[in-house]
């Protein structure tokens, strides 16, 4: 009996091994360096066909307040043209 407990855990990890998924998609962050808001995240999402979305993060009503967030979607030669903070760097930022 004790054989066949040992050879189920076995299989079964061996079997968790081989069977794993892709790893999560994370964002890559910066700090833009805003002396108005120093606590500001620039996020970009996952590329997706060349495009991916960008988001800034802020408190502009100090940390215990609640956080704004704008998004827009861009691509290397399409970059927001409503901010031009949010087109630094011009490339995706990655993890």
């Amino acid at each position: 009996m004790k054989r066949y407990v040992v050879a189920g855990i076995a299989a079964a990890l061996t079997a968790g091994g081989l069977i794993t998924g892709p790893p999560p998609a994370s964002a890559g962050c910066i700090e833009p360096g805003w002396a108005g808001h120093p606590m500001a995240k620039m996020c970009d999402g996952p590329v997706d066909d060349g495009m991916w979305e960008r988001c800034m993060t802020s408190f502009p009503n100090g940390p215990l307040n609640a956080a704004e967030s704008d998004c827009y979607t861009m691509s290397v030669g399409d970059p927001p043209k409503a901010d031009p903070v949010f087109s630094t760097p011009p490339t995706h930022i990655d993890p």
